[in-house]
Protein backbone atom coordinates (compact mmCIF):
# COMPACT_ATOMS: atom_id res chain seq x y z
CA UNK A 1 0.00 0.00 0.00
CA UNK A 2 1.69 2.96 -1.40
CA UNK A 3 0.40 6.78 -0.91
CA UNK A 4 -0.05 8.46 -4.37
CA UNK A 5 -2.58 11.14 -5.21
CA UNK A 6 -5.74 9.56 -7.22
CA UNK A 7 -5.62 12.69 -9.37
CA UNK A 8 -8.72 14.06 -11.32
CA UNK A 9 -11.12 15.26 -8.95
CA UNK A 10 -10.59 12.67 -6.44
CA UNK A 11 -7.72 15.25 -5.54
CA UNK A 12 -10.25 17.55 -3.94
CA UNK A 13 -13.60 14.83 -3.81
CA UNK A 14 -12.07 12.57 -1.65
CA UNK A 15 -10.80 14.42 1.06
CA UNK A 16 -14.29 16.32 1.24
CA UNK A 17 -16.19 12.73 0.93
CA UNK A 18 -13.78 11.78 4.09
CA UNK A 19 -14.51 14.85 6.17
CA UNK A 20 -18.25 14.44 5.82
CA UNK A 21 -17.95 11.11 6.35
CA UNK A 22 -16.17 11.29 9.93
CA UNK A 23 -18.15 14.36 10.51
CA UNK A 24 -21.73 12.54 10.07
CA UNK A 25 -20.55 9.51 12.44
CA UNK A 26 -19.59 11.69 14.94
CA UNK A 27 -22.76 13.14 14.93
CA UNK A 28 -24.60 9.64 15.08
CA UNK A 29 -22.32 8.40 17.54
CA UNK A 30 -23.28 11.67 19.89
CA UNK A 31 -27.11 10.39 18.98
CA UNK A 32 -26.16 6.67 19.61
CA UNK A 33 -27.19 5.57 16.26
CA UNK A 34 -24.65 2.65 15.89
CA UNK A 35 -25.72 1.49 12.33
CA UNK A 36 -25.21 5.09 10.76
CA UNK A 37 -22.03 5.45 12.55
CA UNK A 38 -20.60 2.53 10.91
CA UNK A 39 -21.91 3.71 7.78
CA UNK A 40 -20.62 6.96 7.29
CA UNK A 41 -17.49 5.98 9.51
CA UNK A 42 -16.67 3.33 6.40
CA UNK A 43 -17.53 5.84 4.12
CA UNK A 44 -14.98 8.03 5.68
CA UNK A 45 -12.08 5.80 5.57
CA UNK A 46 -12.56 4.04 2.00
CA UNK A 47 -12.78 7.44 1.01
CA UNK A 48 -9.27 8.03 2.79
CA UNK A 49 -8.18 4.90 1.58
CA UNK A 50 -8.36 6.56 -2.59
CA UNK A 51 -5.32 8.14 -1.56
CA UNK A 52 -3.97 4.51 -1.56
CA UNK A 53 -4.84 4.00 -4.86
CA UNK A 54 -6.41 0.76 -3.57
CA UNK A 55 -8.77 0.31 -6.54
CA UNK A 56 -11.08 -2.21 -4.87
CA UNK A 57 -12.33 0.63 -2.69
CA UNK A 58 -14.30 2.48 -5.74
CA UNK A 59 -16.88 -0.68 -5.72
CA UNK A 60 -18.50 -0.24 -2.29
CA UNK A 61 -18.53 3.47 -3.07
CA UNK A 62 -19.90 3.41 -6.28
CA UNK A 63 -22.37 1.05 -4.64
CA UNK A 64 -23.42 3.49 -1.91
CA UNK A 65 -23.47 6.92 -4.14
CA UNK A 66 -25.24 5.11 -7.43
CA UNK A 67 -28.16 4.63 -4.48
CA UNK A 68 -27.30 7.48 -2.90
CA UNK A 69 -28.77 8.65 -6.63
CA UNK A 70 -31.38 6.76 -7.33
CA UNK A 71 -32.64 7.65 -4.42
CA UNK A 72 -32.22 11.69 -5.03
CA UNK A 73 -34.12 10.82 -7.98
CA UNK A 74 -36.71 8.94 -6.70
CA UNK A 75 -36.87 12.65 -4.23
CA UNK A 76 -37.16 14.67 -7.33
CA UNK A 77 -40.22 12.65 -9.27
CA UNK A 78 -41.87 12.71 -5.60
CA UNK A 79 -41.14 15.91 -4.01
CA UNK A 80 -41.03 18.28 -7.68
CA UNK A 81 -37.97 19.77 -9.04
CA UNK A 82 -35.60 22.20 -6.69
CA UNK A 83 -32.31 23.49 -8.29
CA UNK A 84 -31.03 22.54 -4.14
CA UNK A 85 -32.14 18.30 -4.65
CA UNK A 86 -31.07 18.56 -8.30
CA UNK A 87 -27.07 19.97 -7.90
CA UNK A 88 -27.18 17.36 -4.97
CA UNK A 89 -28.33 14.51 -7.25
CA UNK A 90 -25.83 15.38 -10.02
CA UNK A 91 -22.75 15.86 -7.71
CA UNK A 92 -23.87 12.29 -6.61
CA UNK A 93 -23.78 11.00 -9.89
CA UNK A 94 -21.02 13.17 -10.97
CA UNK A 95 -18.92 11.04 -7.76
CA UNK A 96 -19.68 8.00 -9.14
CA UNK A 97 -18.36 8.69 -12.55
CA UNK A 98 -15.28 9.85 -11.61
CA UNK A 99 -14.59 6.89 -8.81
CA UNK A 100 -15.84 5.03 -12.20
CA UNK A 101 -13.18 6.46 -14.32
CA UNK A 102 -10.01 6.57 -11.91
CA UNK A 103 -10.60 2.54 -11.11
CA UNK A 104 -10.58 1.92 -14.66
CA UNK A 105 -7.49 3.72 -15.38
CA UNK A 106 -4.42 2.10 -15.96
CA UNK A 107 -1.50 3.20 -13.90
CA UNK A 108 1.42 2.97 -16.81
Amino acid sequence: MRFKSPGGNLIWLSPLLALAGFFLAFINVREGSIGFTVLYGTLGLMSLLVWFDLKWVAIPLMLYFSFATVSGIEMLLIKGFTLQLFCRVALIGYTVVELWQWRNRSDG
